[in-house]
């Protein structure tokens, strides 16, 4: 079937009214104005830098025609259900976008992907639980940036329970703790969803304990993003019991909050008794020695991870080596992130002696100096087959991770490692308010990898 995707920006009533009003002609149709065939060096000057076409290959060269609908063209599309289009990214941004959106979707059934940016008050929340529910064909629902006005969020929460709806996304919606506790009750009757990315907002203690809870009695969530939330220790208490509970989770994201040594105890608890977790991203915490101890503790009876993420945290050299004692007989985590901590030359020598052979290792920009020091250290990890980067440990050290052919050096995964169903700028350009038709080619590959992404495919 072929999948274009569309992003669509509905602006004002008069506008769009007349445009529904008005016949196209001829004129218009070649200038573009309504359903125009471009080349692809006027849609470049147009619209500024494309994802899909870089200056030198033979697509920028040599683009394939293609057309530009209007607005009112895909509002007709999409209400014809026409089974050609089946991810849409919108924005409603007055009361006539919003009406002819509402009409759109009560037609259609047919979309996997609905991209959506508005003010969510009751009736469009009452029209996307209806919609969600009728159209069994809807896998991913981006609500990302959108405000929900009173029980809203509610509304749409009981609706997912009865969808077939696998990957939701509400980064930065200003989520509180009363959020947090719909949507943990929610979790405990949904058994379709798969990602859920709650990144940027203020979920906070009391919320992430709302979770913790749904986590635990939920049996089909694969991945949970918690980035930036305010998350403290009581929030990851709850969250750790809910993961040494849970069997399905494969990806936890709590970078970016405060979470402490009691907070990293209660994970390594839940670590320990966690048969399914592969990912655990705690990036820019707030864990010390202590808590990096709790990890390792839960790690050594852990058979399942294979990424833990520690960069930018308060560990030093005594933390690193409880961390690796711990680890000493753990065979499946393969990449281990200590950047950014306070790790010294003993903390990291002795690290590097426990660990088994084939991990990743991250050290870059700790407290290991002087260059000798940095240099036995990856002489030693070159001998345990461990890839590991010092780069960052003083200025004469900088350069040890690139004395060995590469093997001193490793990327670490970003605190957004793990985010599915970006905001809409994954399709638009710019501040353009039309419509745009894409090459199957290039949209297909660009939809389906965010499908691949979120393991829906």
């Amino acid at each position: 079937m072929k999948k274009i995707i569309l992003s669509l920006m509905l602006t004002s009533l008069i506008e769009a009214t007349n445009a529904m009003l008005q016949p196209v002609d001829e004129k218009d149709s070649q200038e573009g104005s309504s359903i125009g065939v471009v080349n692809g060096d006027e849609w470049w000057k147009e619209l500024g830098p494309s994802p899909f076409f870089r200056e030198g290959d033979s697509d920028f060269e040599h683009p394939e025609p293609f057309k530009i609908p209007t607005r009112v063209d895909v509002i007709a599309r999409i209400e014809a259900n026409n089974s050609e289009y089946d991810s849409v990214a919108l924005e409603l941004v007055d009361d006539k976008a919003r009406t002819l959106f509402l009409e759109a979707i009560r037609k259609n059934d047919t979309l996997r992907l609905l991209d959506l940016s508005a003010e969510i008050n009751e009736g469009i929340a009452k029209a996307l639980a209806e919609f969600v529910i009728k159209n069994t064909s809807l896998k991913i629902l981006n609500l990302s940036g959108c405000t929900f006005i009173g029980n809203t969020l509610s509304t749409i929460f009981d609706a997912l329970k009865g969808s077939k709806v696998r990957t939701l996304s509400l980064i930065g919606c200003g989520l509180n703790a009363d959020a947090g506790r719909i949507i943990g009750e929610s979790l405990q009757g949904n058994d379709t969803l798969k990602s859920l990315n709650l990144k940027n907002n203020q979920i906070g203690d009391a919320g992430a304990e709302s979770l913790g809870d749904g986590l635990g009695k939920n049996t089909t969530l694969t991945e949970l993003i918690l980035w930036n939330n305010q998350i403290g220790d009581a929030g990851a208490r709850s969250l750790g019991a809910g993961l040494g509970k849970n069997a399905t989770l494969t990806s936890l994201n709590l970078g970016g909050n405060q979470i402490g040594d009691a907070g990293a105890e209660s994970l390594g608890a839940g670590l320990g008794k966690n048969t399914m977790l592969t990912e655990l991203i705690l990036w820019n915490n707030q864990i010390g020695d202590a808590g990096a101890r709790s990890l390792g503790a839960g790690l050594g009876k852990n058979a399942t991870l294979t990424l833990l993420n520690l960069n930018n945290n308060q560990v030093s050299g005594e933390g690193a080596i409880a961390l690796g004692e711990g680890l000493k007989e753990n065979t499946t985590l393969k990449t281990l992130g200590l950047s950014v901590n306070q790790i010294n030359f003993e903390g990291a020598m002795e690290l590097v002696q426990l660990l088994q052979p084939g991990i990743t290792l991250n050290l870059s920009q700790n407290k290991i100096e002087p260059r000798d020091k940095a240099s036995s250290i990856q002489m030693g990890a070159v001998a345990k087959g461990i890839e590991c980067d010092l780069r960052g440990n003083g200025e004469e050290s900088q350069e040890v991770g690139f004395n060995f052919g590469g093997l001193g050096i490793s990327a670490m995964p970003s605190p957004y490692h793990g985010d599915i169903a970006q905001r809409s700028d994954v399709f638009v350009w710019g501040n353009t308010d039309r419509s745009l038709g894409l090459p199957k080619t290039d949209a297909t590959e660009r939809t389906d990898d965010v499908a691949k992404d979120s393991g829906q495919q």
